[in-house]
């Protein structure tokens, strides 16, 4: 077995549920995990020391990328005045998103402020280094916190009729 299918093997899934976890959608989970490994493939990091942290950042960069090009194409067709009441399924699925996106919004505002912190720098990539800086807390405590505000995160998007 190669080097690179060794480690496609070992990151997927994990590079796969970053993706989705940011996204909420498989199918473009699935691309941006595709991405990921396109990447790594034709233009690897110089340092390969750290290739797991590579490979989850890109996977979070490439999804925020990703939500704002969608961002973009939504804010496109409505200037275009689209009308999505005739674009039948597509108007429905976007409604479900923006649904999800507006439980996911109201969820992080009802949150302690960092706790909203940690989680944002998270998911746009920060490193637990980057993070205890910017919440002024110990690096090994961000792990934990982490896990706690995503925790108090699921409920209140449960609560609040998301999920």
């Amino acid at each position: 077995m190669t080097e690179f299918q060794s480690i496609f093997e070992r990151y997927y899934p994990g590079v796969f549920r970053r993706a989705l976890l940011i996204l909420g959608n498989r199918a473009a989970a699935e691309d941006v995990a595709q991405e990921v490994f396109f990447r790594l493939w034709y233009s690897p990091p110089r340092d390969a020391g750290n290739i797991g942290g590579w490979l989850y950042t890109t996977a979070a960069h490439l999804s925020l990328n990703h939500l704002r090009g969608e961002k973009r194409r939504r804010d496109r067709e409505t200037r275009a005045g689209a009308d999505r009441s005739e674009a039948g399924e597509g108007a429905e699925e976007a409604a479900v998103a923006n649904c999800e996106a507006e439980s996911a919004r109201r969820a992080l505002a009802k949150l302690a402020e960092r706790d909203r912190l940690i989680l944002l720098m998270k998911f746009s990539g920060h490193s637990y280094r980057d993070i205890a800086a910017a919440a002024g807390v110990e690096k090994g405590s961000v792990g934990t916190l982490l896990a706690r505000a995503q925790a108090r995160f699921r409920e209140e998007y449960e609560s609040g009729g998301g999920g």
